[in-house]
């Protein structure tokens, strides 16, 4: 979590600043069925990159960090959207509507210290900026906020790497393994960024292939006749 002095030196940069907390990934569920859900995270995260000029896959990568998810069904590795985490444990749950459950189980219970969504916001410090747990756990809404705050810390520090940094924390000694976990994920999430663009090159090459060779057969069978 982002220590209280953190917060209030970046208030005047930002008046939403989030509260993130990177925690150990909990096993994942043992049954799951597929779901779109599990792009949600990451359409979004690309989405505010484009609109922070945030370089691409960072957000992303924090969000693989804070709730990094193996989702069996798919065969891999995102931040879920519906992430909750209080108590010393993370839930991965199936459902916006789930999650919303849990979170009032949790409060009705009295806990306050609560992180939710993509980029796991902390409700006890930040809940109040939003307009409830829908807005909140709205993977497009949770993402733009976190992604508001990593952009002011790079106007404020100048670079990307010490902004990572002070994203979780201003205290090197939290600061430094999450740096060096966010940038680890980084140049994985940029990886698989590229295999998916060559994929899709692929995909490209054999459409048009396939439509040659429909056009070459159509105009032997034409001469033919």
């Amino acid at each position: 979590m982002i220590p209280i002095r953190t917060l209030i030196f970046a208030l005047p940069l930002l008046a939403a600043v989030p509260v993130v907390q990177a925690t150990p990934a909990p096993a994942p569920s043992v049954a799951e069925k597929p779901s779109p859900d599990h792009r949600l995270c990451l359409k979004a995260s690309r989405r505010v990159e484009r609109a922070h000029r945030i370089p691409a896959g960072l957000l992303g990568a924090i969000g693989r960090v804070e709730s990094g998810h193996w989702v069996k069904a798919a065969q891999v590795s995102v931040a879920w959207p519906w992430t909750v985490y209080a108590e010393g444990r993370g839930r991965y749950l199936p459902s916006k509507r789930a999650a919303k459950r849990e979170i009032q189980a949790l409060r009705a219970r009295g806990v306050t210290n609560i992180d939710v969504g993509c980029m796991q916001i902390n409700l006890g410090w930040h809940g109040d900026k939003f307009a409830g747990l829908d807005e909140v756990l709205d993977p497009a809404a949770n993402t733009a906020y976190a992604g508001r705050f990593l952009a002011a810390l790079k106007t404020e520090t100048r670079t990307w790497s010490r902004a990572i940094s002070r994203y979780h924390s201003r205290t090197p000694r939290f600061a430094k393994p999450y740096a060096a976990k966010v940038q680890a994920m980084w140049r994985k999430v940029k990886r698989e960024a590229a295999k998916e663009r060559r994929q899709h090159a692929q995909r490209k090459l054999q459409i048009r292939q396939q439509a040659h060779a429909t056009a070459a057969r159509a105009k032997r069978w034409r001469v033919r006749r």
